[in-house]
């Protein structure tokens, strides 16, 4: 690995419902898109979804809370607010922007070169307990609120509940705060080592 000075050459500018859009409807015509991009689109959701499942499969939690992005008139007044979904679209740039932070993080571990990093400390015992007393009361079971899998689980399974994002912001309180500092302390959340804000 190694870092250098470098500019990005950009072919195609993209919001994320374009994104989203061709993804869905792949087959769908695009006239604004060459093939060899919608054919890159492509294979960044491939890479991205591996990306993801190694994540998942090490542990790490996706903690799902509301996005609110906030419309503005043409006279650039307030109109209104919208939940922003999480898409596909969406996941393609967490998951490479995870990969190359975590990339940088270790890269500067293994040389021994001291950098400030993002690390989100193990959770308290006793909050994951009264986390999963407050998850008993809503009538769901979590045997083990310590076990990485068993809260993987629990937010499986409140996907499509309407106690989701009540659940959700239950376990994020549960959690320590993410801090910036040169200690090695790991990421809890990411399931990482080692973590960089270098995006």
């Amino acid at each position: 690995r190694s870092f250098a000075n470098s500019a990005i050459k950009t072919v195609r500018r993209f919001a994320y419902e374009e994104v989203f859009d061709i993804l869905q409807h792949p087959k769908k015509h695009h006239p604004n898109v060459k093939p060899e991009v919608l054919d890159l689109l492509q294979r960044m959701l491939e890479l991205a979804m591996i990306l993801r499942g190694r994540r998942f499969t090490a542990g790490a939690l996706e903690l799902t809370m509301p996005e609110v992005k906030i419309d503005f008139d043409k006279k650039h007044q307030v109109c209104g607010a919208h939940l922003v979904s999480h898409d596909v679209s969406h996941q393609i740039i967490e998951e490479f922007m995870l990969a190359a932070n975590i990339a940088v993080a270790e890269e500067l571990t293994s040389r021994k070169i001291p950098f400030i990093r993002r690390s989100h400390g193990d959770p308290d015992e006793l909050k994951l307990r009264r986390f999963g007393e407050f998850v008993k009361s809503l009538g769901l079971e979590l045997k083990r609120p310590q076990n990485r899998r068993d809260l993987q689980k629990l937010l499986k399974q409140v996907e499509e509940l309407p106690t989701r994002q009540a659940i959700n912001y239950a376990l994020l309180r549960s959690m320590k705060q993410a801090e910036y500092t040169v200690e090695e302390l790991g990421h809890y959340a990411l399931s990482c080592d080692n973590y960089s804000h270098y995006t």
